[in-house]
C-alpha cells in the first residue's frame, strides 16, 4: 500500500497531491501504481481551473491501463478514473483485483484520527441517512460496502477521515456494489476502495472501468462541508440551457384520486394547469410520476397497478395525443414536464413482454425481469424508445426510477448464464452501458435534467450524480416524519444540495402546518395542485413566496448547522445558509415539541458584518442585531428568517 503525502498549502485550505495511489492483481502478481516495464504515453490537457493528465501503459503482451487524473487549481480536489482495455487479439490474463484507491494519509502517531461515515437509503427505515463519527483503533479496519448493487443502499460511498488538525473527504464514485476498507496504522490511515467483485480476463476489444475516486482536503469541520458544497456545485451539479447551476423550482402535482398518477387524464392535467394560471401561481415544473402508462385497471394487481412497467407509451384513452399537448401548454408559461419512468425493468404483464426477451437477463425475480444493460443491443434498444418517448412528449425533467430486486442480482443471473468463469464482469459491463445510456438521452434531448430515483435514494454515488443529474427522491419513506428529516437534510444538505420535498405530507387535515412546511422546505419543491385552488389559500401562497426566497441560498450559499448533530423531539433545529459575498443568509429556525429551553442563544457562522437586519419571513417582526442571536419560540412551532447586512 502506497503513502499518499498530503501537504497543508499556505492559502486557506490543505492541498492533496496530485497524484493518485492503485493497485491490482494481475496474472497473479501484485502491482502499486504503475507497473514497470509497461509502456507508457501521456497527455496534458491544460484548462483554466484544472488540468487532466492522461497516461497509458500497456504491458508486452497487450493489455493497457488507462489513467485519467485531474487536479483542480482553484479547489483543494484531486480525482482520478482508472480504466484497463484489451487491445491487443487475445484473451488477457486475469484480474482478481483491482483497487482504484490504495494509498495511507500520513498521520502521527499520537493523533486521534476519526472516521466519519454515513448511511444513505437504509433498510431498517429508522436508520435512513443516519451516520456515525467512529474513533479509528490502530489495526482494526472499518469495511464498508452496499448492498443490492446499489451504491447508496445501506452505506455511502463518501467518507471522511480526520484529526483536529486536518481533514479529507474521500469519494467512491461506482454505481454498483464498491467495498472500502479504512485502517489505522501506526504510519497513518490506510485506505482501499474499488469494485467489489473483481474475478475476470478480457476478451479482444473489452474494456473495465474502475470506480472515479475523489479527494478533498480541507482544515475544519466547517471548511469540509463548504469546500466540498463549492466544488460539488461548480462541477457535479447539472446546468440549466444558459449554462446556469441548476435553478431552484417550484413544482404543482396534480394527482387527484385512485392509485398514483393511474387514472389522471390529459385534459384535467390542462385544466389545473390553467386554473392556477388564473389565480396568477406561476409554476416552474409539473410532475407526473407512475401510472400514466396503465391502459386498463386490474383487479387484484401484484404490489399496485404502477408496478406493471415496460411499455413507455401513454395510455391512449387518456391521452390520446400523448403528453404533448400538456407540455406546449406548460410551455406557455416556459414551465417544463417532469415525467417518471423506470426504463430498467420489465413487469411479466407487460405487452412488450415477449418482443423486449432477448434484451433481458436471465430470470431473477417472480414478477419482473431486467434489462441486461451489460450487452450493447439492449442499451440501444433503451436509447431509441426511452430517447423518441422523451422527444414526442416533450419531456425536460426525466425522473427514473428502479424497483424490485436490486440489480446484483440479474447481473449475477446474466453472469452465471454465460459460464465464462467471470465475476464482475456483467456488473462492470452493465454500468458502462447505463452511462452510455444516459449519454444517448442526453443527446436525444439536448438539455435534458435526471432524476437519478432508485426505490428512493439509493444510486447517489458521485459518478452517477455526474451525468447531469440530481437526487431529487431522497427516500422512499418517512415522508411525514419530521424529526427524522432534520437529519435526512443535514445529510443532504452537506453532500447533494439540491433536493425535493412534498408538500402534501405538511397538512393537519386542510391546514398546512408551519413547524412542518419550515422543516420541509427545499430547492425543489412539490405542490398539490388542488389545494392551491381552495378560496382560501393564502398559508399555500406565503409558502410558496418562502421558498422562492429560501431555496437559492440553499444552492448557492454556504450551511452550517447551529445546533448540534442530535435530532430529537427534545431538541431545537437550525440551519444557517449563509452568502459570505453579499453578507445575508437565512436562518431555518425549528423549536421541536418537547424541547425544553423556550429560548435558544446562537452565534451565526461565517459573517463578518458587525450589524445585521432580520426579517421572518412569516411574520411581520423586523429586528437588528449582531451575529448572536436569540430565537424565542414555543413548542412544536417554527420560522425562517432572512438577514442582510446593515449599512
Amino acid at each position: 500500500m502506497s503513502i499518499l503525502c498530503l501537504a497543508i498549502s499556505v492559502s486557506a485550505f490543505a492541498a492533496p497531491n496530485p497524484f493518485p495511489q492503485f493497485s491490482f492483481t494481475y496474472r497473479e502478481k501484485e502491482f502499486t501504481g504503475i507497473p514497470n516495464g509497461w509502456q507508457q504515453n501521456r497527455k496534458l490537457l491544460k484548462q483554466k481551473d484544472k488540468q487532466t493528465e492522461i497516461i497509458t501503459a500497456t504491458e508486452p503482451n497487450g493489455v493497457t491501463l488507462i489513467l485519467e487524473k485531474t487536479i483542480y487549481t482553484n479547489h483543494p480536489v484531486v480525482e482520478w478514473l482508472l480504466s484497463f482495455e484489451n487491445r491487443s487479439a487475445k484473451e488477457s490474463g486475469r484480474f482478481t483485483r483491482i483497487s482504484s484507491a490504495d494509498f495511507t494519509i500520513p498521520f502521527d502517531k499520537k493523533e486521534a484520527v476519526t472516521l466519519w461515515k454515513g448511511i444513505g437509503e437504509a433498510p431498517n427505515p429508522p436508520d435512513n441517512y443516519s451516520f456515525a463519527r467512529l474513533p479509528l483503533e490502530n489495526g482494526k479496519a472499518v469495511e464498508m460496502t452496499p448492498i443490492e448493487g446499489y451504491p447508496s443502499f445501506n452505506a455511502f460511498p463518501y467518507f471522511r477521515v480526520y484529526s483536529p488538525k486536518r481533514g479529507y473527504t474521500i469519494a467512491v464514485g461506482w454505481e454498483g456494489q464498491w467495498h472500502a476498507s479504512v485502517v489505522r496504522q501506526t504510519k497513518g490511515v490506510s485506505i482501499r476502495a474499488g469494485q467489489q467483485t473483481v474475478d475476470f480476463f478480457l476478451k479482444p476489444d473489452e474494456k473495465v472501468i474502475t470506480p472515479r475516486i475523489t479527494i478533498l482536503s480541507y482544515n475544519t469541520e466547517d471548511d469540509a462541508v463548504n469546500l466540498w458544497r463549492k466544488w460539488f456545485r461548480q462541477y457535479i451539479l447539472p446546468r440549466e440551457k444558459d449554462g446556469h447551476v441548476i435553478r431552484p423550482r417550484l413544482v404543482a402535482d396534480g394527482h387527484e384520486h385512485g392509485e398514483l398518477y393511474c387514472e389522471i387524464t390529459s385534459e384535467r392535467q390542462i385544466e389545473l394547469v390553467r386554473q392556477l394560471r388564473r389565480k396568477g401561481l406561476h409554476m416552474d415544473s409539473w410532475w407526473i410520476d407512475a401510472g400514466w402508462y396503465i391502459r386498463e385497471l386490474l383487479p387484484n394487481p401484484p404490489i399496485g397497478q404502477w408496478f406493471l412497467v415496460g411499455d413507455w407509451t401513454p395510455d391512449p384513452k387518456r391521452f390520446p395525443k400523448m403528453f404533448k399537448p400538456l407540455s406546449d401548454e406548460l410551455a406557455r408559461e416556459g414551465s417544463e414536464l417532469v415525467l417518471w419512468y423506470e426504463p430498467e425493468r420489465v413487469h411479466e404483464k407487460s405487452p412488450i413482454m415477449q418482443d423486449v426477451s432477448k434484451f433481458l437477463a436471465p430470470p431473477n425475480h417472480i414478477l419482473s425481469k431486467r434489462y441486461d444493460l451489460s450487452k450493447p443491443e439492449a442499451v440501444d434498444y433503451l436509447i431509441k424508445t426511452i430517447g423518441k418517448s422523451l422527444q414526442e412528449n416533450g419531456v425536460s425533467f426525466y425522473r427514473q426510477d428502479s424497483n424490485g430486486a436490486g440489480p446484483i442480482h440479474f447481473w449475477m443471473s446474466a453472469q452465471d448464464a454465460l459460464k465464462d468463469g467471470r465475476r464482475g464482469m456483467v456488473e462492470n459491463k452493465a454500468i458502462q452501458g447505463m452511462f452510455r445510456f444516459w449519454d444517448g438521452l442526453k443527446k436525444a434531448k439536448p438539455g435534458l435534467l435526471i432524476d437519478v430515483c432508485a426505490s428512493g435514494g439509493r444510486r447517489n454515488d458521485l459518478e452517477t450524480l455526474r451525468q447531469g443529474a440530481v437526487p431529487l427522491h431522497y427516500s422512499d419513506v418517512g415522508y411525514t416524519d419530521f424529526i427524522a428529516k432534520q437529519r435526512y437534510h443535514h445529510m443532504l444538505n452537506q453532500w447533494f444540495l439540491y433536493y425535493k420535498n412534498i408538500a402534501q405530507h405538511c397538512y393537519d387535515g386542510p391546514t398546512l402546518n408551519q413547524w412542518k412546511s419550515v422543516i420541509d422546505i427545499a430547492p425543489f419543491h412539490t405542490v398539490y395542485a388542488p389545494s392551491y385552488l381552495r378560496e382560501d389559500n393564502s398559508a399555500e401562497l406565503k409558502w410558496n413566496e418562502v421558498c422562492r426566497k429560501v431555496a437559492p441560498y440553499q444552492v448557492d450559499a454556504d450551511y452550517y448547522l447551529l445546533t448540534p448533530e442530535v435530532f430529537g423531539i427534545d431538541q431545537w433545529w437550525v440551519c444557517q445558509f449563509h452568502d459570505p459575498v453579499t453578507q445575508s443568509g437565512v436562518l431555518q429556525v425549528v423549536r421541536n415539541e418537547k424541547a425544553p429551553d423556550s429560548s435558544l442563544i446562537l452565534s451565526l457562522k461565517g459573517v463578518t458584518a458587525k450589524r445585521l437586519a432580520y426579517d421572518d419571513l412569516y411574520t411581520e417582526r423586523h429586528f437588528e442585531g449582531g451575529r448572536t442571536v436569540e430565537f424565542v419560540l414555543k413548542p412544536g412551532t417554527a420560522t425562517v428568517f432572512i438577514y442582510s447586512m446593515k449599512r
